[in-house]
């Protein structure tokens, strides 16, 4: 039920507070968070599938409830509005950023804004939306999880080769990494991820179809 489901979002997102606020008080590594700050139990709260499922479940059950929202009550006319309103939002919390704990904006403190702007990005109507869904930015959606999936093995990689430390970044090195990160996360997207979704897909349907058949068959008291 869609109202579940609105709990469901709640309920994830005050977890990842909560844990992002025990952090910042608690400061289990004898520090106090910022930026650049590096430590064991900062990055399990960071990094870690862990610490970040509230998250992701928050997300799931965001589509879910556009899933099952009639089109003529998710809002079309909010669409610019919420994405506007929101990326607003999130650039005003931001600017405060210096007097809000670190890893409340890092874990979940924004996702209620999140979560407006992916709503009224969903909507798709506006100049905004528009001008999103022109081909190369699409490509780049596409290549979304690739990007996030590869990128950093691919930086520690350049790095490497080149003999760039960490904390020696230069702008000329993350004026030739980024665009080849970006490019090759593309060449993956289409050579790899599209392919072997087509094979899943197809996997799970041998699966999932006979099931779904097998429910839908009347029995023979019927």
């Amino acid at each position: 039920r869609a109202r579940t489901l609105v709990a469901i979002v709640a309920g994830a997102w005050l977890v990842a507070v909560t844990l992002a606020s025990a952090y910042a008080i608690l400061e289990p590594d004898g520090i106090h968070a910022e930026l650049e700050s590096t430590a064991f139990w900062l990055s399990v709260l960071k990094f870690t599938p862990y610490t970040r499922w509230p998250e992701f479940l928050a997300g799931a059950a965001l589509g879910a409830i556009w899933l099952r929202t009639p089109a003529e009550r998710r809002g079309t006319r909010l669409g610019t509005p919420l994405v506007a309103g929101g990326a607003l939002a999130c650039i005003a919390i931001l600017l405060c950023a210096t007097r809000i704990p670190y890893t409340l904006l890092h874990n979940g403190g924004l996702l209620p804004l999140y979560a407006a702007i992916i709503w009224g990005l969903m909507l798709g109507r506006g100049p905004l939306h528009r001008a999103l869904s022109v081909r190369p930015l699409t490509a780049l959606g596409d290549a979304s999880y690739v990007l996030y999936v590869l990128q950093l093995p691919l930086i520690e990689w350049m790095m490497l080769v080149s003999g760039t430390r960490a904390d020696a970044i230069s702008a000329r090195f993350t004026a030739v990494a980024l665009p080849l990160i970006v490019a090759l996360a593309v060449a993956v997207h289409r050579l790899v991820e599209r392919r072997a979704q087509t094979w899943l897909r197809a996997q799970l349907a041998r699966f999932t179809l006979p099931s779904v058949a097998l429910a839908q068959k009347p029995s023979a008291a019927q």
